[in-house]
């Protein structure tokens, strides 16, 4: 059977192909996005970094840059000498108390290279309602410690956790 690259890496590589005449691989834009149902992409341009052992602080850019998706479909991952290590969901507390004390879980997730550097990331869990509903629930996420998700990447030293919310708003 034929595998189809997702709304978001075709959304992707329509904005980032690099036309020439000799050029047959497609080129992504270095980051890591997702798209709406219309396939409008979104960049998640904030990430958090490990201050001290298992507690979180932004490093780049604010939490309130986090995207708050309605639903989700797939990632897009193409950031340079960095691998895909997981999803995590973990409530707000993870930026003052350690995840060592937190309820958290790393969400199932499946990941297809689509080339050297570019891997599209889809987590079944969080494109079901009810189950995004449960997990909020199980985390023991409120409205004042709503449930974050991060995309976590990692280059063997230095860990990202890329984050946003999921909400049907």
């Amino acid at each position: 059977m034929a595998k189809f690259p997702s709304p978001a890496a075709m959304a992707f590589s329509a904005v980032s192909l690099i036309a020439g005449p000799c050029e047959a691989e497609q080129k992504y834009i270095e980051g890591v996005f997702t798209a709406t149902e219309s396939g409008a992409p979104i960049e998640l341009i904030a990430w958090a970094e490990p201050a001290r052992p298992g507690v979180l602080k932004m490093g780049h850019g604010f939490l309130e840059d986090a995207p708050i998706l309605p639903r989700t479909y797939r990632f897009l991952v193409n950031v340079g000498g960095f691998d895909v290590i997981g999803v995590l969901a973990v409530n707000h507390d993870v930026f003052k108390v350690s995840l060592e004390h937190l309820d958290s879980k790393m969400l199932p997730h499946s990941t297809v290279k689509l080339n050297v550097k570019t891997a599209e990331i889809g987590v079944p869990e969080l494109e079901d309602w009810e189950r995004v509903l449960r997990l909020r629930k199980s985390l023991k996420a409120t409205f004042d410690k709503p449930l974050v998700f991060f995309i976590v990447l990692s280059n063997g030293m230095v860990k990202r956790f890329y984050p946003f919310y999921v909400d049907r708003q």
